[in-house]
């Protein structure tokens, strides 16, 4: 259970430095992006995308989704510095008959796209798995607390040097404030 709570905290962590509850809202960032040309992206591998960045990872996150029936409720990429470094989607529990199955297909359609899984740890309530992918990790969560509160995210942020920077710059400037 510990794991989990860490698991579920790193979330919380990484969806508080995306700027959760900052501009913009689910609706006003959905649509940028046809759910058929973000579906096609996602099966391509990545080497035949280029290099994978925030918008290649936020397009993958978006097509598994789709694919597997689940619906955002927020996709938002880091903010500033942060904006190639960081991918954060939430589902609003909306479009799959059943969450935890949609949850399962989400993480298959992005298998399906290269990732490959690091770390996989279930628990009554909760499901949480590491993927990783051309230097990024990404935590899949399912958490299905009760009949009326099940949480599906997925936070994907870039290892590269220049977001380590970045990171660090922004907790920083956090810490300050």
């Amino acid at each position: 259970m510990r794991r989990v709570r860490w698991a579920a905290a790193a979330a919380g962590v990484v969806v508080l430095a995306a700027g959760c509850g900052s501009e913009g809202d689910a609706k006003g960032d959905q649509g940028k992006d046809s759910p058929a040309a973000s579906a096609s992206s996602a099966s391509q591998p990545a080497q035949e995308q280029g290099p994978l960045n925030g918008d290649a990872v936020d397009k993958e996150i978006a097509a598994a989704a789709s694919t597997a029936g689940l619906t955002a409720r927020k996709s938002e990429k880091g903010k500033g510095a942060l904006a190639d470094c960081m991918v954060v989607w939430q589902s609003d529990g909306k479009g799959a008959a059943d969450p935890e199955k949609g949850y399962g297909a989400m993480v298959a359609e992005l298998e399906k796209a290269g990732w490959t899984e690091s770390s996989a740890h279930k628990e009554k309530q909760s499901t949480v798995k590491g993927l990783k992918k051309s230097g990024w990790r990404l935590q899949a969560s399912y958490h299905n607390m009760s009949s009326s509160f099940v949480m599906i995210s997925f936070a994907a942020t870039s290892e590269s040097a220049e977001c380590a920077k970045a990171f660090a710059a922004d907790l920083a400037k956090n810490k300050k404030s």
